[in-house]
Parts: C-alpha cells; sequence; structure tokens
C-alpha cells in the first residue's frame, strides 16, 4: 500500500468523524431553539370576559359577559336576543374561567389581529368583539366587522359559554346593563 494511498484513508476517517460532530453540534443548536422558543404556559387568570356579536337586527345576536366580582365569584350575563335592560345574570363556577383560558390558549386566540376588516366595502355583516382582562391588569382586545380569523376560536368560545348559560339559566336574574 502505498503511502498516499494512507493519507486518503486518514483523510476520509477523519472526515467521517467531523460531519458526526457538526452534526451533532446542529442538533444540540436545534435543541436548544426550539426548547428557547417553546411558548410559555400562560399562568394568569381571566378575570373579565366579553363576547359579542350584533349585525342591523335591534338586538346582539350573541353577547357574554363573564366577570369576577369583588368576592371573587363569577357571573356571567347574557343579553342575547335581548335589549340591554333585560340582560340575565347568573353566578358561575370559578372553573369556567379556567375552561375559557385553555379555549383561548388552544385555538390561539391571543395571536388574533386588532382588528379584521373585509378587503371589499360591506354595507351589511356582523360585528363581533372579543375582550378579555387578566388578574395581571392586563387585556387583550379583537374586534372585526363582516371577516374574522380564521379557525374554530370564536365558534367555540360561543358554544361553550351557550352550554354554560344553559346550565345555569334557571338561576338567572334581570338584570338593567345600563344602570
Amino acid at each position: 500500500m502505498s503511502k498516499k494511498s494512507c493519507n486518503f484513508a486518514a483523510a476520509k476517517k477523519y472526515e467521517h468523524k467531523m460531519r458526526w460532530r457538526w452534526t451533532y453540534i446542529t442538533l444540540l443548536w436545534m435543541a436548544f431553539f426550539v426548547c428557547s422558543c417553546a411558548p410559555e404556559k400562560d399562568t394568569r387568570k381571566i378575570v373579565w370576559l366579553s363576547y359579542h356579536e350584533n349585525s342591523s337586527a335591534a338586538y346582539p345576536l350573541v353577547h357574554y359577559d363573564l366577570e369576577m366580582d369583588k368576592d371573587s365569584t363569577f357571573t356571567l350575563v347574557n343579553s342575547t336576543g335581548r335589549s340591554p335592560e333585560e340582560a340575565l345574570k347568573a353566578v358561575v363556577p370559578s372553573e369556567v374561567a379556567d375552561s375559557l383560558a385553555v379555549i383561548v390558549e388552544k385555538y390561539g386566540m391571543l395571536q388574533y389581529r386588532d382588528d379584521y376588516r373585509p378587503l371589499m366595502e360591506v354595507v351589511d355583516g356582523t360585528i363581533w368583539q372579543l375582550t378579555i382582562q387578566y388578574d395581571d391588569e392586563t387585556a387583550f382586545a379583537s374586534t372585526g366587522y363582516a371577516a374574522r380569523p380564521s379557525g374554530d376560536g370564536l365558534q367555540r368560545l360561543q358554544e361553550y359559554l351557550g352550554s354554560i348559560w344553559a346550565e345555569v339559566e334557571g338561576n338567572a336574574k334581570t338584570v338593567n346593563l345600563y344602570k
């Protein structure tokens, strides 16, 4: 075997060894990048959530307000299909706020844009608004007119609030939202 062929074999072995080192280093950097970019779990608690949908109709299509009272109890206000003077209000379990936080996180609702509008001017359409306030006094709001974010987030939120309302409706009292 010539001296030249031995150097070639050593070079190949060295190249193979270096390739594995670079692969390992690259994988370590990728793992670091993925771990450092992973979103942290949101530990804030919802103290107020409001979801409204209106159209040109006289009364709201959908209108739910979940709020934490001073004594830390949660109430759900529903004026869907009624005037604000005839809204209904009922106490709900505090777990409702936790379940809403899960829905907000699962459907990425905190990444919604501030405002959704159609590309072309629309004369008549549905207006919606989602507002969330947290225990650290931060807030989030998103609105839209004849346009919505992609995905099922708003639909799931509305369905959940409707199901909770169905459970507590028998205990509801009439309230005037203007007072």
